[in-house]
């Protein structure tokens, strides 16, 4: 909801791999270290999940960083990743700050104020959560533009949110315009149309004209 708001982004979730046994890859605690093994290992296992940036979600014990990612890397796969520490706190509205915070770094923003206080227009971009304004529910002016600039540049990725959905149908999204015949002599028009653009919405199409 926050980057659909602010930003005009919306995340689709293709895979998720849980992990809680011996088989886990991944074996530091260290912010960077579990950042590096992140990254090795999808580059080197994970290359048939299709995606545009990867993130873990970990309850490893967590040192003073809750949380690190690679500054403006979407649709860069080989480096496209991020962490969340989530099990740092039991509140709700800090673990989806957190998450925004470090996927807002995957999208180029990185963090707009020197400390964790003062800067009131800085909110989910601050260095520390709930710092500078508080507010972990807002992007603010400054990261919004470098979110946007950086989502502008991206070449891999749909326009607008569900697939493309807020694009209106054209000529190539219609596979087939047949026109039968009714036993009463009317006509029986029928429409087939192919296309992922508007995934769970109402398409109406009407069908106005003459004919000979």
């Amino acid at each position: 909801v926050i980057y659909e708001r602010d930003v005009n982004i919306c995340h689709k979730i293709t895979t998720i791999i849980i992990r809680s046994n011996s088989s886990d890859p991944y074996t530091s605690n260290d912010p960077n270290t579990l950042l590096n093994q992140f990254r090795n290992h999808w580059n080197s296992s994970q290359g048939g999940v299709v995606r545009d940036t990867a993130h873990m979600f970990t309850g490893r014990s967590a040192s003073q960083t809750i949380g690190i990612a690679y500054l403006s890397v979407i649709c860069n796969r080989s480096s496209a990743y991020g962490i969340s520490w989530t099990t740092y706190t039991s509140n709700y509205q800090s673990r989806v700050g957190l998450t925004a915070h470090e996927l807002g770094h995957n999208w180029g923003a990185g963090h707009c104020c020197g400390s964790c206080s003062g800067c009131n227009t800085c909110n989910i971009m601050c260095p520390c959560i709930r710092g500078c304004s508080g507010n972990i529910t807002n992007f603010g002016s400054s990261s919004i533009a470098a979110i946007t600039s950086h989502r502008n540049s991206r070449g891999c990725l749909d326009d607008g949110c569900n697939g493309g959905g807020t694009n209106d149908p054209t000529c190539a999204d219609f596979q087939a315009v047949k026109l039968r015949c009714k036993a009463d002599g009317t006509l029986k028009p029928k429409v087939v149309m192919f296309t992922e653009d508007f995934d769970g919405k109402t398409v109406t199409v009407t069908i106005d004209g003459s004919f000979d």
